[in-house]
């Protein structure tokens, strides 16, 4: 083989090889990168919207049920209280008044 041939056939086998061999890397260093990076931005992104909403959900819910739950009791405690109140008192005034009026006579 002439030094001519020599010289084509190593610069084919060199560019053969050393294109393959950049394709092999650059696309194992693409599915790498790629994949970690997917990785850290979808994790970070779950973790910053799942703990905005929960924060936000469980803000709201406790607003609305520890409102309701209020106005519930509060009415309740009133309504109970204030009629409990009322039978004692004009029970305890009509006996008060009717044994004074009673005695009088």
């Amino acid at each position: 083989m002439r030094a001519s041939e020599v010289a084509v056939v190593s610069m084919a086998t060199y560019h053969v090889v050393s294109m393959a061999t950049y394709h092999v890397v650059s696309m194992a260093t693409y599915h790498v990168v790629s994949m970690a990076t997917y990785h850290v931005v979808s994790k970070a992104t779950y973790h910053v919207v799942s703990t905005a909403t929960y924060h936000v959900v469980s803000k709201a819910t406790y607003h609305v049920v520890s409102m309701a739950t209020y106005h519930v009791v509060s009415k309740a405690t009133y309504h109970v209280v204030s009629k409990a109140t009322y039978h004692v008192v004009s029970t305890a005034t009509y006996h008060v008044v009717y044994r004074e009026v009673w005695i009088a006579r």
